[in-house]
């Protein structure tokens, strides 16, 4: 699988029409399959919600759709946040 900066590249330096039509082709392709990739997809969030971590902008999560319960959660774990049940919600709060 090539990469999309390999592919701009191969744009780049492309002579004929036919190899620049091909590798635009590939770049459209290639992009279309990362949107659609469900590992890009989680990593991304994942590095979005770090970076608001990171940053201070995330000091609280509330996740209110009961996925998450109390029941499913090991009582052992620690990620530097406290736990709390108001009502339904599980809400968790940076310490």
């Amino acid at each position: 699988m090539s990469t999309i900066a390999q592919i701009l590249q191969k744009i780049a330096t492309a002579k004929k029409g036919r190899d620049v039509r091909g590798a635009i082709h590939d770049g459209i392709s290639q992009c279309y399959n990362d949107v659609n990739n469900p590992t890009l997809k989680t990593a991304a969030l994942e590095a979005a919600i770090q970076n608001k971590i990171d940053a201070g902008q995330m000091a609280a999560l509330t996740i209110g759709d009961g996925t998450i319960t109390r029941q499913k959660l090991d009582p052992e774990m620690s990620l530097g946040m406290a736990v709390s049940v108001e009502e339904e919600t599980l809400v968790l709060t940076m310490q």
